[in-house]
């Protein structure tokens, strides 16, 4: 028997818990793999300041990093329970958190697992 994952990105975290799933979406053939890109926001002192997540669950998945005057944009996929749920960065500058969709961590994890 097989089971489909179903890509959920958590729009808010209390801690390391999420607190409000409001995007989700099911992953498509050929792949069946979930999307996520990453907005960063270019600090004029350097450095790449995470703003927020969004899911998406294309037919192809690709990872890979697109980096403009302004931002970065990394783009990856996942298709194991929890691939990209909260990691070691726990921490994001209050000034953030007031703009940013997926405070305080990229946010998309794809709930559920392949079985067979």
């Amino acid at each position: 028997m097989m089971r489909l994952i179903s890509c959920t990105s958590c729009d808010e975290y209390i801690g390391k818990k999420c607190r409000k799933n409001l995007d989700s979406c099911q992953p498509r053939y050929p792949d069946l793999a979930c999307q996520t890109k990453e907005v960063y926001f270019h600090h004029y002192t350097g450095d790449y300041i995470y703003q927020y997540s969004v899911l998406g669950c294309p037919r192809r998945c690709a990872e890979y990093t697109r980096i403009t005057p302004r931002e970065k944009n990394v783009f990856f996929c996942c298709n194991t329970s929890h691939c990209n749920s909260l990691s070691v960065k726990d921490v994001v500058p209050l000034w953030i958190g007031s703009y940013s969709s997926c405070y305080p961590e990229p946010s998309c994890f794809c709930a559920g697992l392949l079985e067979r």
